[in-house]
């Protein structure tokens, strides 16, 4: 259990960063652990506030600048909070207990970014254009996702500060990282395949201080790689996810053909074609629209959902990249494909919609921690050194990212949602 979780909001960040130092100033000396996330403005020295939080443990702290909560809005059992909370300055607080909490520093390699929408041959290629493990070999009687599986197995290496934790020692992973974390999530399911892994994608920093994303571990500023906590048993921390800003446009449909990122056939039919009609019959703003549905396939933010065969509840959403009308192939953002068998819905994104941090839904009474995409942020946070207004969230530590999260529900390697989810997207941990 954390021994606090806390969010500060408010447009004034010298109140933050008093209320930072009074919160530093009380757990200091104690050999705990903390993490943070922190939203900042090009006008604010942050770095003020991470000195502070370092107090709490110097060696044992680790954070990430994440996004404004852009377009997301306050419930109503925040009374107190304004309707509207994207002109907040924010600074999320976690401290937890040694034995509760092991702080861990990544450096794998992520992949390299594939060419979406191409399916490839095996076929001899330049040695400069693939990197192969010597322990990867196939035959002709192996399917691509044998080989790709054993791939993964083959680059998945166990952290260092982390090598004295069993599997069974560990019940969830949060962590922050740039976008190329699968070499870490591959790791992680690996050897800790029944922890829930939550992660949220560090967002860019260029207009704060040039870095394309900053994470912040022990007294350094990173870019690459991830940082975060692994949350020791016998705490346990029940996990949800839901997809605030995505609706259904389609009745549920069996994949009968699927190939690495690619849906070949949806009931037996041309799976691009399906969603083209899907779209079709979809209003746009409450009335017919008279725009071609390819039209909006190319415009809209169009996703696959994926059912869970036990609760029928969408466990897993990926973003549809491009489709072929006339072959059918549906190319999705994943590793590998929804499986033959899966029943999945076409989901659509609209480009603005209520967004809100309400309590998790399947434990609205407990203290949690919970991530949510948001809208790109465009414009930096204005300040205002005259509102003398703070909010303080007690038991709820919240981030919010435009790159996106990461979540990997316990016995399951493939994410259920990753880079380019729909916004709107929240994943909580609740802390028993």
């Amino acid at each position: 259990m954390p021994i606090r979780l806390t969010t500060l909001l408010s447009r004034n960040h010298a109140l933050i960063e008093q209320h930072v130092l009074n919160i530093a100033k009380t757990y200091s000396g104690n050999d705990l652990v903390c993490m943070f996330a922190l939203s900042a403005s090009d006008s604010v020295d942050w770095t003020k506030t991470w000195r502070h939080l370092r107090l709490i443990n110097e060696t044992d702290t680790v954070g990430c600048i994440s996004s404004p909560f852009q377009g997301v809005g306050s419930p109503i059992t925040h009374q107190h909070l304004p309707n509207d909370l994207s002109n907040l300055l924010s600074c999320s607080i976690g401290v937890f207990d040694k034995n509760e909490a092991t702080v861990f520093r990544s450096r794998i390699a992520g992949d390299r970014q594939p060419q979406v929408g191409r399916w490839h041959a095996f076929r001899k290629q330049p040695e400069d254009e693939v990197v192969w493990n010597d322990s990867i070999g196939f035959t002709r009687e192996q399917s691509w996702e044998d080989i790709w599986k054993q791939g993964q197995d083959a680059t998945a290496v166990p952290l260092d500060e982390l090598k004295n934790l069993q599997q069974d020692d560990v019940s969830a992973f949060v962590y922050f990282t740039d976008r190329a974390n699968q070499g870490l999530s591959r790791s992680l399911s690996r050897f800790y395949p029944g922890a829930t892994k939550l992660g949220l994608f560090a967002p860019s920093t260029l207009t704060v201080n040039e870095r394309p994303a900053t994470m912040l571990y022990r007294d350094t500023m990173v870019s690459e790689g991830a940082v975060g906590l692994a949350l020791k048993k016998p705490s346990t921390y029940p996990a949800s996810l839901d997809f605030q800003g995505a609706h259904p446009i389609s009745d549920g449909m069996e994949v009968t053909i699927s190939q690495g990122n690619m849906i070949e056939s949806l009931n037996s039919s041309n799976p691009t074609q399906q969603l083209l009609d899907a779209l079709e019959r979809v209003p746009e703003d409450g009335i017919s629209s008279s725009s071609s549905s390819m039209h909006r396939f190319l415009n809209k933010r169009v996703f696959l959902g994926v059912q869970d065969a036990t609760t029928n509840e969408i466990t897993r959403m990926h973003h549809i990249s491009a489709g072929d009308p006339s072959r059918g192939p549906l190319s999705i953002v994943t590793e590998t494909a929804p499986p033959v068998g899966s029943i999945v819905k076409f989901f659509l994104c609209p480009s603005s919609s209520a967004l809100s941090i309400s309590p998790p839904p399947t434990h609205p009474n407990k203290s949690s921690i919970q991530f949510i995409t948001v809208p790109e942020v465009l414009e930096s946070i204005g300040t205002d050194v005259n509102d003398e207004s703070i909010h303080v969230l007690n038991n709820v530590f919240l981030a919010a990212s435009d790159a996106g999260l990461a979540y990997h529900a316990p016995h399951h390697s493939s994410e259920s949602v990753g880079t380019g989810g729909p916004v709107g997207t929240r994943a909580s941990l609740a802390c028993n």
